[in-house]
């Protein structure tokens, strides 16, 4: 069942039954929470950008509201805000584990699950001795998935990552 948060908790039932709302999983990890409700709908007046809705394994924040015909066609992305609050004017890094990187830029509170599997040693920059420039972990990390041929599953729940090689 999805739910609305509200003051950081699950608090407004969104009673939408399949095939009303689905996950679009995406290759990246970065998977998508699309559904429809008619305007009318009780909840409604709850669902603005930025919201944050759960499906119980995972939070989204809405993204995109497209109101059409009496019904409403809501998109949300993964709520990845934690990765987008650390911020480097330059980071490269040199010959480092996958594991190593995300050690580096995780965010507070959260945990990464089988990094330690890629022993591969890389390094992270965006040209040729030039370090990426005023990037956030979350850039980092998409940086890092190209560089080490992995993807992510991410738990914004309970706030952890686990590297797919």
């Amino acid at each position: 069942m999805l739910k609305i948060y509200e003051n950081g908790a699950p608090e407004h039932p969104l009673m939408v039954r399949a095939p009303d709302w689905y996950i679009e999983h995406r290759y990246d990890g970065e998977d998508v929470l699309k559904f429809m409700i008619q305007d009318s709908h009780e909840a409604y007046k709850y669902i603005a950008e930025e919201v944050r809705i759960t499906d119980g394994v995972n939070r989204y924040s809405v993204k995109k509201i497209d109101e059409h015909g009496g019904y409403v066609n809501v998109e949300c992305a993964l709520d990845l805000d934690d990765w987008r609050e650390k911020f480097w004017k330059s980071f490269r890094t040199t010959n480092s584990t996958l594991k190593q990187v995300l050690d580096q830029i995780k965010p507070l509170a959260w945990s990464i699950v089988d990094a330690a599997g890629i022993t591969k040693k890389a390094t992270i920059e965006a040209s040729e001795g030039k370090g990426l420039e005023n990037v956030t972990a979350k850039d980092i990390l998409n940086r890092a998935a190209e560089v080490y041929e992995a993807v992510f599953n991410f738990d914004t729940i309970n706030k952890s990552i686990v590297v797919i090689d």
